[in-house]
């Protein structure tokens, strides 16, 4: 391989939110690589701290050509110019989205089990949560139109919010299943947020379907954000885009983050992102592989060591969606336990509601060495658990 994945990286003392707690704990909860970045990255961050100037930034032109080139190359969708709005953020987009398209006391809609996050941004903004919980049969989620349907059109429902590819379960939604999502939401005036921040982040040989790509009907009702945050692991640069090809609700999202002060890059998030979306790809095509390899062996290990557990194997993201129900119905107690005896840290399932109570979500974006720590913690800690 070109870069390295394999050379163990120190990340206490680095403020790092994943590793700020104690020497003997180990994090694999939260959605963050172990990985230093595409060296074009580093590289194009340094040039321009060497300047020693950080005032104001603004997005120009050959940015947009980039970032619409990334799409437009590897999935087949263009955007223009127009529809492309910078934000600080895919979470602080959203949140800002939900004010702008929504009231107070309204409903806005999720597919269960679903990122945490989208929770806070509809409740912490005074909006109801309305679940259409995911079907869950023969180790798959698919989404269910009966029960998508019924939350639509309830009267208070205003908004859908959609994770495409899905967090935690790791789906990779069919163009079918994003046409029916379309239809149903259309059918009801209910834009669609799509969440698209994973997209990059697929099995080799398989690819996501932008939403906004699918048809007419999707496009003119879709609010699509993504970043290369994920992609290449730099969610504390802070930047996305928020694409918006129908112009009345392009209008109201737009001025909504200007509102809300995330619409302005900081002095680096510019160079970042065209270093990524330019100088990145072989780097992803890499990382790809990895993460592949990574939730193979968490899959194998877990048929071999603890078969009472299943897991997810799905195309998208590098998360990995356990189902503990043959060991408890309640994944918090054990979460809680592993962490207290082993000090693994894994993200327990009820945060992202629908089934997840019986399900523990687990990272395994990390070097080889440190990943058969993570499974060795693991399994010591289901087994005492469950003896």
């Amino acid at each position: 391989m070109q870069y390295d994945f394999t050379t163990l990286t120190e990340r206490r003392g680095t403020n790092s939110m994943k590793w700020k707690g104690p020497e003997n704990e180990l994090p694999a909860w939260v959605a963050d690589m172990d990985f230093r970045t595409a060296p074009a990255i580093t590289e194009a961050v340094m040039e321009k701290a060497g300047k020693g100037i950080f005032g104001y930034s603004w997005i120009p032109e050959s940015l947009l050509d980039t970032v619409s080139s990334w799409w437009s190359r590897r999935y087949g969708w263009t955007m223009k110019h127009e529809w492309m709005h910078f934000a600080t953020g895919v979470m602080p987009a959203i949140h800002s989205i939900v004010k702008s398209l929504t009231a107070p006391g309204d409903g806005v809609v999720v597919m269960t089990p679903v990122y945490h996050c989208f929770f806070h941004a509809v409740e912490w903004n005074g909006r109801v949560v309305r679940e259409a919980p995911l079907h869950f049969e023969n180790g798959a989620y698919r989404f269910d139109p009966e029960a998508l349907e019924a939350a639509l059109k309830e009267p208070a429902s205003t908004l859908l919010l959609l994770c495409n590819p899905h967090n935690p379960t790791g789906e990779l939604w069919t163009r079918e299943e994003l046409a029916e999502i379309g239809r149903i939401a259309a059918k009801h005036g209910v834009p669609v947020v799509s969440d698209e921040i994973h997209c990059d982040l697929t099995d080799p040989g398989s690819v996501y379907t932008p939403f906004a790509s699918v048809n007419e009907e999707c496009a003119q009702n879709a609010i699509v954000t993504v970043s290369p945050s994920k992609t290449f692991n730099i969610p504390g640069i802070n930047t996305s885009f928020v694409i918006v090809p129908n112009e009345g609700l392009r209008g109201r999202v737009f001025w909504g983050l200007d509102r809300d002060q995330v619409g302005f890059p900081s002095a680096i998030a510019i160079e970042a992102t065209q270093a990524a979306y330019g100088q990145g790809e072989a780097w992803v095509e890499e990382v790809r592989e990895v993460l592949a390899r990574n939730k193979e062996r968490v899959v194998s290990f877990l048929h071999e060591e603890l078969p009472q557990l299943k897991v997810t194997h799905r195309e998208a993201t590098y998360l990995v969606w356990i189902d503990c129900s043959a060991v408890t119905d309640d994944a918090d107690k054990m979460v809680e336990h592993i962490h207290k005896t082993t000090g693994l840290v894994v993200s327990p399932g009820s945060q992202f509601r629908g089934n997840g109570r019986a399900w523990i979500r687990l990272n395994p974006a990390t070097q080889p060495e440190r990943l058969e720590e993570i499974l060795r913690r693991f399994a010591e800690g289901v087994r005492t658990f469950a003896a």
